[in-house]
């Protein structure tokens, strides 16, 4: 028997994003995704201001120590190089974006556990024998977390769809980050992921308009702000679409799915209590 924890006093209010009528986990995801993008903000930001401070002073020790006999023409690069051990801007860039990836994929996945278990939490079973039971999402073993079939097929129970064709994409994309360090090793990555395009370094004077961005196999993966922006946005969206299900379940109207069937799906586990 399925006991409902939660007298709903809502009524016709519904899921509203901008009055934070939305569950809990939908508030720690949105100020997670907040920090992330201030972090990318940040991030470069203040490491543009570090790189000029450095290059700045490469200058000037390059100036100090020039010698006219012995010039390669390259002091104050490789003063510079030496200084910052060998990280340049443009692969600054690259790991902050990669970073934000990474971070954004993980707290989506966490969102959706969160949010499945904080629309368990509305109930308890019962069984024949009178023992009431807590209901957890499913984990395999020795495992504190569901893994990602599970996510997936307990959110198309409630009606979700959380593995769309962006989804996966961004989540082999996450893969090939973080085991891969983002290079492309074959064609087929290399069709998939690559993000070609001539840099728009015209619109910048310092920089030389005939330089192009062509993802290469062997090469990395391009990581554009715009894309990594994208990404950001086709996650939330997602996460924006399910939230209402999630929040009319736990503090509304809304109903589990019979929960025999996700017994049966191995989708939840039985807490004694």
């Amino acid at each position: 028997m399925l006991r409902d924890l939660v007298s709903s006093t809502l009524g016709n209010v519904g899921w509203n994003e901008s009055t934070g009528t939305a569950s809990r986990a939908f508030e720690a995801w949105k100020a997670t995704d907040t920090e992330i993008r201030a972090f990318a903000k940040l991030a470069l930001g203040w490491a543009n201001r570090g790189f000029d401070e450095y290059w700045a002073a490469a200058g000037e020790t390059a100036n100090r120590n020039f010698n006219p006999e012995d010039s390669s023409g390259y002091e104050q690069a490789d003063a510079f190089h030496h200084a910052v051990d060998g990280l340049w801007p443009d692969e600054f860039e690259w790991i902050v974006r990669g970073t934000v990836i990474r971070e954004a994929v993980t707290f989506f996945e966490v969102y959706l556990e969160q949010a499945g278990q904080e629309a368990l939490d509305r109930y308890w079973w019962t069984d024949k024998a009178g023992q009431k039971h807590r209901m957890r999402l499913h984990t395999e073993g020795a495992q504190r977390s569901p893994g990602w079939s599970t996510l997936v097929r307990f959110h198309k129970e409630l009606g979700n769809n959380v593995e769309t064709d962006r989804v996966r994409f961004v989540r082999d994309l996450r893969h090939l980050l973080t085991h891969q360090r983002g290079e492309l090793r074959t064609e087929e990555q290399r069709v998939r992921f690559a993000d070609d395009h001539v840099v728009a370094y015209a619109k910048d004077p310092s920089k030389h308009a005939d330089i192009w961005d062509e993802a290469s196999v062997g090469g990395q993966v391009q990581l554009r702000h715009e894309r990594v922006m994208a990404i950001l946005d086709d996650l939330g969206a997602v996460v924006r679409a399910a939230d209402p299900v999630i929040w009319s379940i736990r503090w509304d109207t809304g109903a589990l799915p019979d929960v025999d069937t996700l017994k049966s799906h191995k989708l939840i586990d039985m807490i004694p209590v």
